[in-house]
Formats: structure tokens, sequence, C-alpha cells
């Protein structure tokens, strides 16, 4: 992402994490929209995703952080709630294997918290990988 400073408001509602910048592409296939970031795969395949949200800061008092993938505009379950300590400077990161992975799926990552107050992301130094285990394009 480009965003430095990414606010994510205090509130029960989601908010799509912007991932607008492909950094290296060695899947041409899979389509990457900066500006809604998604990605789109044309084909059935088994992956790995690989996400990493960097602080921008610490951001003080014990909150639940919780992201969640939505694919073809229903949200995955369960999604990854991980605790942040009072004053945590960190990475929040986590790895989730895909089988099975439909075709034609566009994908987005999404983020809620439960802090009072504002969380901060860097999203310049956050990225979110997507590794195809499958050797090739298959039919659906």
């Amino acid at each position: 992402g480009t965003d430095a400073a990414f606010s994510i408001p205090q509130g029960s509602a989601y908010v799509p994490l912007p991932f607008d910048v492909q950094v290296k592409d060695t899947d041409p296939d899979v389509i990457h929209d900066p500006v809604n970031y998604t990605v789109t795969n044309p084909w059935a395949m088994d992956c790995v995703f690989f996400v990493n949200l960097r602080h921008a800061a610490a951001p003080g008092s014990t909150y639940d952080f919780t992201i969640r993938a939505v694919i073809n505009g229903t949200p995955v379950n369960p999604p990854y709630t991980q605790t942040i300590a009072n004053n945590e400077t960190q990475d929040i990161r986590i790895a989730r294997f895909v089988v099975n992975f439909p075709a034609n799926s566009t994908t987005k990552l999404e983020a809620v918290h439960n802090r009072n107050g504002a969380v901060i992301i860097n999203m310049a130094l956050s990225q979110w990988d997507i590794m195809r285990i499958s050797p090739a394009g298959r039919p659906s």
C-alpha cells in the first residue's frame, strides 16, 4: 500500500485494507485492482495467503484486532483475531492455506477492532502475498 498512516476508526464495521500497489507480479493471470483493493483469479487454484500489517505507532490500550477475507462479497469464516497488548508496536502476521479456491473469485481483506479510538496501520510497510500452489490454471 501507499498510505503510511491508514486509520481504522473505532466501530463494528469492517474496513477494506487499502492494498493499492502491486510490487511484484509473478502470476500475471491473477489481476490486482488498485482502486478496489482486490485480486481476482481466473481459474480454480490452491494457494497460500500471507498477510503482514505494520502498526504506524504504538496504539495503546489492550484491544482485539480482527482481519477477514471477503470472497465475491461473502466473508470467509473464521476471521483471524489477535489481541494487541498495551503500547505494542508490532506486526500482525497471518498465513492461511486455501484449498480449492474457486475460479473467478474477487477477494479483498477487511479489518475491524474494538479499541477506544482509531488504530493506525502503515500500509507502506504492510503486504499481502498470494502464493499459488497449483502448478497451472485448471477448470473450475
